[in-house]
């Protein structure tokens, strides 16, 4: 994994009705960025370390499963090495 700031992220929404997306290291609240998007896309962005996380672990599993599956002479494994391929590259977009 890339050298980002560990999850857990957390998106807030100040008085001014910007949003925040904040990570809590030794107790003390640090901002990430500020943020002049909606609701939707502050949580989305908020998710991004679990939702990379889960990502890596579902690949390493879909690539034991494409192997398998190629080794049994079964053409489905194609279809998954395509998403692999779609997921590694969102991975790499993400400088992860």
């Amino acid at each position: 994994m890339s050298k980002h700031t560990p999850g857990p992220w957390e998106a807030s929404k100040s008085v001014r009705g910007h949003w925040f997306i904040e990570h809590e290291q030794g107790g003390d609240k640090l901002t990430l960025t500020s943020l002049d998007c909606g609701e939707l896309d502050a949580r989305l962005i908020s998710a991004a370390p679990e939702l990379a996380a889960s990502c890596e672990d579902m690949m390493m599993e879909l690539e034991w499963y494409a192997e398998s599956l190629r080794r049994a002479g079964d053409d489905s494994y194609l279809e998954i090495s395509e998403m692999l391929e779609k997921a590694e590259a969102a991975l790499q977009k993400a400088g992860i």
